[in-house]
């Protein structure tokens, strides 16, 4: 359980800097691969406010967009009626419905076979919902560890949380510069020479923090490593004196 620990940790710690929605997806992409799964779908329904990420296979979420497949979905349906967490299979015996039945037969067509879902209800009709997805059911060896589901459940709430606080349910947040305040520190002091463990020091913040803003940093300036993420913020005056 404790590599279900540290993607706890790590997702708290992204979710600490995450602004915009692709943010939120590289954090929850991040906590699906750690906990042994291969994809995750957050949705969240507010009144007339939605929103929804998925890194399920781009031609999956067409079909399901396409057919409206929102208002069939037996997971969506039962996290909505529900308070506990629940593991489904594609070949579920219980589902008995033609239309449904039909629905896990094309998702397991891209794959998609088991899960977890863990429902976020909230009251007035709100609620969400975070799924972990696999292929097989091997990503449900390790939920089997004492407390290693309650684990997922803090995952999921925190998630939530600061989703519905920094999204707003549609309503993405705009960062007006390419980097962020805390990830043009981490490559500021970097271009001092300081290691990872010292700018934490000098931040205030964990070495694991450091390295989450320097990687965020390289993949925006769309460079391979983090001395070429330096160069290029200096070149494009990014950070500076």
């Amino acid at each position: 359980m404790e590599y279900l620990e540290t993607a706890l940790s790590e997702l708290l710690d992204s979710l600490e800097a995450a602004n915009s929605e692709s943010e939120f997806y590289a954090a929850a992409e991040r906590l699906a691969r750690r906990s042994g799964f291969r994809w995750f779908a957050y949705f969240a329904n507010a009144g007339a406010n939605r929103k929804a990420l998925s890194s399920y296979p781009r031609s999956w979420v067409r079909r399901y967009l396409d057919k409206s497949y929102e208002h069939l979905d037996p997971v969506i349906a039962k996290a909505q009626s529900t308070h506990k967490y629940f593991l489904w299979d594609s070949r579920a015996t219980s589902v008995n419905a033609k239309a449904q039945r039909r629905f896990f037969d094309e998702a397991a067509e891209f794959g998609i076979r088991w899960g977890i879902t863990l429902p976020i209800r909230s009251g007035q009709g709100r609620f969400a919902a975070l799924t972990l997805a696999a292929e097989s059911a091997d990503a449900f060896s390790a939920l089997s560890e004492i407390g290693s589901i309650e684990l997922l459940q803090i995952a999921a709430l925190y998630y939530h949380a600061h989703a519905h606080a920094k999204l707003q349910f549609g309503r993405v947040r705009t960062v007006d510069k390419l980097l962020t305040e805390r990830e043009g520190q981490c490559l500021w002091w970097s271009a001092q020479g300081k290691t990872t463990y010292e700018i934490a020091t000098i931040l205030g913040i964990s070495k694991r923090t450091v390295v989450f803003h320097l990687e965020n940093a390289r993949s925006k300036l769309q460079v391979s490593n983090i001395t070429q993420a330096v160069a290029q913020a200096l070149l494009r005056r990014l950070i500076g004196p």
